[in-house]
């Protein structure tokens, strides 16, 4: 249901919404699953861009960041690497408009 919900929000362009889908749908994964599964790669880099895209950078790159963990814990998936480059990308926007 929560898939559902995402993806008609996206559509619609309502991003704030579309932040507490994601982040019940990464509730949903910890507690069916770990704190480390790899579907969360997924939900922290798609939270991450959904923050992008309402100029909440800090919030973005810190999600980026933690996408990162989660894609390093699990190195072994076949997304892993072309993970890494886009959380990677992700992270280097999110460092030059913060200026750092």
């Amino acid at each position: 249901m929560t898939a559902e919900r995402i993806k008609k929000l996206e559509a619609q362009g309502n991003y704030e919404e579309l932040i507490k889908s994601w982040i019940e749908y990464g509730a949903c994964i910890r507690m069916e699953h770990s704190d480390n599964h790899p579907l969360l790669v997924r939900t922290h880099f798609n939270l991450a861009t959904t923050y992008l895209r309402q100029k909440f950078v800090a919030q973005a790159l810190a999600h980026f960041k933690l996408a990162d963990q989660v894609n390093e814990q699990n190195p072994n998936e076949k997304d892993a690497a072309s993970f890494k480059a886009r959380i990677l990308e992700g992270m280097g926007i999110c460092e030059t408009r913060l200026g750092h």
